[in-house]
């Protein structure tokens, strides 16, 4: 389950060139050197 919603969450990252996949353990999204976006751990 973790993985199917990491895939879909990559595939919203992948759609804006502006945004960057960062984070091993706790994904997240910078866009212009700001976190906005945190897929979290405890959601498993």
């Amino acid at each position: 389950m973790w993985e199917e919603k990491l895939k879909i969450y990559a595939q919203l990252i992948d759609k804006c060139l502006r945004f960057e996949r960062k984070g091993k353990t706790i994904p997240y999204i910078s866009a212009n050197g700001y976190m906005f976006s945190l897929f979290n751990i405890l959601l498993r």
